[in-house]
């Protein structure tokens, strides 16, 4: 690819807040610690039928669900933290540099975050996203995939300096553990990518090889 590897980018974001936040990335680790005992049992999982919500699309105000994305193909649902995150802002960079490549197998990539839609709208019109981001205004798309967990009082201090718990009334102290999911066109979630660090994320290069291959075995 002629663009960095998201990775590459996500590391050098990692590297420039161990420098300047130090406090904050060893407050990180504690909580990682945490999670990585209860997120993933909790969290739909691959074989599950993709829940199948009211969702508001950002850049619209229209309401759509993830069956309606899935039109005889399959869906990639990217949850992300919130414009206000440097990581996922990247992730949406480097999602939009390498849509035309997930179009082309057949697939629509949706963002979901628990924001205002005022919020990611700002996500979507810094990036120029041509894929709908979708506003998760109540959490009720991230509890529904088993990927809530509240910030814990050790870190409310630090997250209170971006605007926490007013950023997103409804969901307040309340955010998803990134995760990057892959549905068919039956809603079977047939790939999850999750990671309780929320600096590290699916590659999209990853994502095309998996809908490649899924691709392959639908046509098998």
């Amino acid at each position: 690819m002629d663009n960095p590897a998201l990775e590459s980018r996500l590391a050098l974001l990692r590297n420039a807040a161990a420098e300047r936040l130090p406090h904050l990335m060893a407050l990180n680790r504690r909580l990682y610690e945490e999670l990585i005992t209860s997120m993933p049992e909790q969290t739909r999982a691959v074989g599950d039928h993709a829940p199948d919500l009211n969702m508001t699309v950002a850049q619209t105000g229209r309401t759509t669900r993830v069956s309606w994305m899935l039109d005889g193909g399959s869906a990639v649902l990217v949850f992300y933290r919130g414009h206000w995150d440097p990581y996922s802002n990247v992730q949406a960079q480097t999602l939009s540099e390498m849509e035309r490549e997930i179009r082309s197998y057949g697939a629509q990539v949706l963002m979901i975050g628990p924001e205002t839609q005022a919020n990611a709208a700002k996500m979507a019109d810094k990036w120029s996203l041509d894929f709908p981001v979708v506003c998760d205004t109540d959490g009720k798309v991230m509890d529904a995939f088993g990927l809530t967990y509240e910030i814990p009082n050790y870190m409310r201090e630090d997250y209170a300096h971006i605007g926490f718990p007013d950023l997103n009334p409804a969901t307040g102290w309340r955010i998803p553990v990134c995760a990057t999911y892959i549905v068919d066109r039956l809603s079977v979630i047939r790939l999850r990518h999750l990671d309780v660090d929320y600096t590290r994320r699916m590659e999209p290069a990853d994502v095309v090889t998996a809908l490649r291959k899924l691709k392959r075995s639908l046509a098998a």
